[in-house]
């Protein structure tokens, strides 16, 4: 793919990303809107601003642990 066509698609994403995050917003706010279509709305949209929650590794014999943390143990168990 030539690079000005991959530059315009990546700038068309970047539009229509800030667009649905728009709609979410407006969802969000909406006090008409349906109540699970609110929480639904606001919980996307804060995992877009804010960044998803990590996730935790609950059937880990040795207790819940983050990703995170599982990566950190695995990458020094190879050194």
């Amino acid at each position: 793919m030539p690079p000005e066509v991959a530059a315009a698609k990546k700038e068309k994403r970047k539009v229509t990303r800030e667009q649905i995050i728009g709609v979410y917003e407006t969802v969000a706010l909406n006090k008409k809107a349906p109540h699970m279509a609110r929480v639904v709305a606001a919980d996307k949209w804060l995992d877009r601003i804010e960044g998803k929650a990590p996730q935790a590794n609950v059937n880990y014999e040795g207790g819940a642990k983050t990703l995170e943390q599982l990566v950190s143990e695995s990458m020094k168990s190879k050194e």
